[in-house]
């Protein structure tokens, strides 16, 4: 630097030049310890983490309505009309978990945007994607609040020090005998009863019923209880007794 009267006048040269761009970019991202995977892949990482945050988001909805059909006793699935390419059909019945989720498309705009994304993919063709609304999906979610159901109930029985087991059959629509199968046990002064299982029985008379609950005592100490031991397995013969009257 020999032209210090125009000292000024250089050092903004310097400061526009691309040399000093690049040096500076180079500083910067070796002090942020940038390294080259952040640098070739970060658009990509912020796309898998934003669709990770809406995937998210659905599904906490689609926990949720699963949540409120089984705690109103209702059926999840319709006969028909469950294809995400018909969704936007309000004259057909898609069911009630179906239903639910396009009351709630109305409203919030995250089903809303998911719903217009699936329909108008399956409208173009049969596209091997995620929709979180099959079948599969609503029977995935059923199965995880039945594991934590049990354990919740199995943290609570192993408390307790005894329990027994309640047998009662009703009949259904089809006119098959279903039998529920009930463990009552009382906890800190509190008599709890807890649904574990619902059986088809062919035949409710006492002896029927007498081999059910032997067949059912292991499966519960072997799938339900496992902790626990049979001993502690303690019957009540007041159901049998009203299931032959």
């Amino acid at each position: 630097m020999s032209d210090w009267k125009h000292i000024h006048q250089r050092i903004n040269e310097h400061e526009n030049s691309i040399v000093h761009s690049r040096s500076s970019e180079s500083y910067f991202l070796k002090t942020a310890n940038k390294d080259i995977d952040s640098l070739l892949f970060s658009n990509l990482n912020n796309i898998a983490k934003q669709n990770i945050k809406k995937n998210r988001q659905i599904f906490e909805r689609i926990i949720s309505v699963v949540k409120l059909i089984g705690k109103r006793g209702l059926s999840y699935r319709g006969k028909n009309n469950e294809g995400a390419y018909c969704l936007n059909d309000s004259n057909l019945d898609h069911g009630n978990f179906l239903e639910i989720m396009i009351l709630l498309s109305k409203y919030d705009p995250v089903i809303c945007e998911h719903f217009n994304v699936i329909i108008k993919k399956k409208q173009k063709g049969r596209g091997n994607f995620l929709t979180f609304l099959s079948k599969n999906t609503v029977q995935l979610v059923i199965n995880a609040i039945s594991f934590n159901i049990k354990n919740t109930i199995i943290s609570e029985v192993e408390k307790a020090p005894f329990f027994s087991v309640l047998l009662d059959t009703t009949q259904d629509v089809s006119i098959l005998d279903q039998c529920s199968i009930v463990l009552r046990f009382v906890l800190h002064d509190t008599i709890f009863e807890k649904l574990i299982t619902v059986k088809c029985v062919h035949d409710s008379s006492v002896q029927a019923i007498a081999k059910l609950l032997e067949i059912l005592s292991v499966w519960i100490c072997q799938n339900v209880l496992e902790t626990l031991l049979m001993e502690r397995l303690i019957c009540e013969g007041h159901t049998m007794v009203s299931l032959v009257i």
